[in-house]
């Protein structure tokens, strides 16, 4: 099956498209931010690679005000939503793909959230955004990373919507993240992510539930699929030939 890293596609943005309050990764995403980035570091670049709706950006927006913020969509849809919206004065948003996206200049901290399992070859994209940080920079990805050593790529079509076939499950292990990582020479850290409140089953059956384990312990059900969910902080040496 051949690797499919551009254009990334997928089209379930449901959750997007109506009035939200910020998910619990997105506050926890922002806090771990704050405790790496630190909350007196002005004058940094920011770029939220997948930023949707814009909401997660005006949270970090109200955290730092004097950083330069940017998004990066692909979704017209979304992007269109965002440019609309309050932060749109203030923040640089961008109309791309976020494999083929090339910047004007490196960031300071990017983040990404929930967009790296589009992608049938997450490691090199990891790669791609790594090149985007400055020397001494940081980056913050949350997504599905498996906790056994199995790398998963999933294609479904959610009957739901017919959009056809689509991607947005795929998982790779810690352990092959980890090694493509030590490869290019930066420093990462893997954060398990534990949802703190029970999500109850929707009508659409791609959306994202809980059920319990017998010790009390929530696991996340996207579709059909078991979701391991951390936080991978990433950080670039001052001094980082591979990861140019």
């Amino acid at each position: 099956m051949p690797l499919h890293n551009k254009p990334s596609y997928t089209r379930q943005i449901a959750a997007y498209t109506s009035g939200r309050e910020l998910k619990h990764h997105e506050r926890a995403l922002i806090d771990l931010i704050s405790a790496r980035v630190g909350d007196q570091e002005n004058n940094k670049t920011f770029l939220d690679v997948g930023c949707a709706d814009g909401l997660f950006l005006s949270h970090v927006q109200d955290r730092y005000p004097q950083w330069r913020l940017e998004g990066l969509e692909a979704n017209e849809e979304l992007i269109e939503r965002g440019t609309k919206s309050e932060i749109a004065s203030q923040i640089v948003l961008h109309h791309g793909d976020a494999y083929d996206f090339v910047p004007d200049n490196a960031y300071d901290v990017i983040a990404a959230s929930g967009i790296l399992a589009v992608f049938d070859d997450p490691l090199s994209v990891l790669e791609r955004w790594i090149s985007w940080l400055k020397p001494g920079g940081r980056m913050f990805v949350y997504s599905i990373f498996n906790v056994q050593d199995i790398d998963t790529r999933v294609y479904f079509r959610n009957n739901f919507l017919p959009n056809g076939w689509e991607t947005g499950l795929t998982g790779f292990s810690v352990q092959s993240t980890q090694r493509h990582l030590e490869q290019l020479g930066v420093e990462f850290e893997f954060i398990p992510f534990d949802l703190p409140v029970d999500l109850p089953k929707s009508e659409n059956p791609i959306r994202s539930y809980t059920v319990r384990t017998e010790d009390g312990r929530r696991l996340v059900i996207a579709g059909n699929i078991l979701c391991e969910f951390h936080h991978l902080v990433i950080s670039k040496p001052v001094q980082c030939q591979k990861a140019q």
